[in-house]
């Protein structure tokens, strides 16, 4: 509804300027959609662990089925946002695809960034929200400073960092899976 008011107020006619509008319109509600979500993933993991040690779930496999999982989510956020905004920006015109692509794009790089940011502010005593926030909160005003800046082309830039910081999160896990590794003696195994 915003974004159709921002576009009808402001007299847009191009879709070039219709496009940057959508992208950078769209950083914080899909930010939203998705930082909560990578948080209740790391969180749920945690409380499954017991289930994973015993199904020998490696740490990568974890990372990346939690990294999976936020991004499916955040693209399933973005395409609803995509489609709202190309119906919303049409103004009685065809709905533009690449409106909504882009949305669908934003949607699946945020989700791939909130995963990372779950990851790095997980802690000893659980997921601490404050900096996953804080994480989803500087994505949102980069996506909006880029699309600024950029226009639609931003998106190219924004998926290659979700890229790199989702195929970080795995050496988190395992590098925070080191720190806590606890040895356990049996009293049946010792002689």
């Amino acid at each position: 509804m915003v974004l159709a008011l921002a576009v009808r107020n402001n007299a847009v006619a191009d879709d070039a300027t219709r496009q940057t509008i959508t992208l950078a319109a769209g950083a914080i509600p899909l930010a939203l959609a998705t930082g909560g979500v990578g948080v209740r993933v790391v969180e749920t993991e945690r409380r499954l662990g017991w289930l994973l040690l015993t199904t020998a779930a490696t740490t990568r496999l974890r990372a990346l089925a939690a990294v999976a999982v936020t991004t499916a989510w955040g693209t399933a956020m973005g395409a609803v946002y995509g489609v709202t905004a190309a119906l919303g920006v049409a103004g009685g015109a065809a709905p533009s695809p690449a409106i909504a692509l882009l949305g669908v794009g934003l949607g699946a790089a945020l989700g791939a960034a909130a995963a990372c940011f779950a990851r790095r502010a997980e802690k000893v005593s659980g997921v601490d929200g404050t900096e996953a926030a804080v994480g989803m909160a500087a994505s949102a005003i980069a996506v909006t400073v880029l699309a600024g800046w950029l226009g639609a082309v931003a998106l190219a830039p924004i998926a290659a960092l979700a890229l790199a910081l989702a195929a970080r999160t795995p050496g988190l896990l395992a590098g925070r899976e080191r720190l806590t590794e606890l040895v356990v003696h049996l009293p049946w195994s010792e002689p």
